[in-house]
């Protein structure tokens, strides 16, 4: 079990990257923010790039798990659990002071190209997602309120991908969450649908 100092350093570190992205984190500020040594980060991790792959592992685990536990509801139509987790994550961002977007997608745009070690980390949480959402979308094809002329696996990749350019796109957009509102109501009204809504 890691030790308070290790979930101390990682949490700043995790912080760090959201906010001012990987090049822009330096060892020093997250230790000084963590209050320990600068020894002290060698004693955990072996190197920055080592920090940033357990961020990326611990921030896409986070998310699983939510989503995971969102997507059990029996009393809700899939396009419903769907509209509803997307309309969660925007009110987070709206929360948010500095409206940061996706660990994820920030680091994919940075170093996907320049690290090997970050690159497979960041595929396996894009991965871990995509996971939850086929199984919602294969449930949401048996029922009759998801089109079926896509795989589950396809839905599912085209929603995170729209959703992750969303997020780059309210970054670059001051914060603005008029992207991910658009890419909500198109996804839920217009893409997402069964072609026969009396299906449903």
């Amino acid at each position: 079990m890691p030790s308070t100092t290790h979930t101390r350093l990682l949490s700043e570190g995790l912080a760090a990257f959201l906010a001012k992205g990987y090049h822009g984190t330096g060892i020093q500020h997250i230790v000084s923010a963590s209050g320990v040594p600068k020894g002290s980060f060698y004693n955990h991790f072996g190197s920055k790039e080592e920090m940033a792959v357990e961020s990326i592992e611990r921030f896409a685990a986070g998310i699983r798990q939510r989503l995971d536990e969102s997507f059990t509801a029996e009393d809700a139509t899939v396009l419903e659990i769907v509209d509803e987790m997307l309309g969660a994550l925007i009110e987070q961002q709206e929360a948010e002071v500095d409206r940061q977007g996706c660990l994820l997608g920030n680091l994919t745009a940075e170093v996907a190209t320049t690290s090997d070690a970050l690159r497979a980390a960041l595929e396996l949480g894009f991965v871990s997602w995509r996971e939850p959402f086929e199984r919602l979308f294969e449930r949401g094809q048996a029922e009759g309120s998801v089109r079926d002329d896509l795989p589950p696996r396809e839905l599912a990749d085209f929603l995170l991908d729209v959703w992750e350019g969303a997020l780059l796109r309210m970054r670059i957009e001051a914060g603005s969450t008029r992207a991910l509102e658009e890419r909500r109501r198109q996804l839920v009204d217009h893409f997402l649908p069964a072609s026969d809504p009396t299906r449903a």
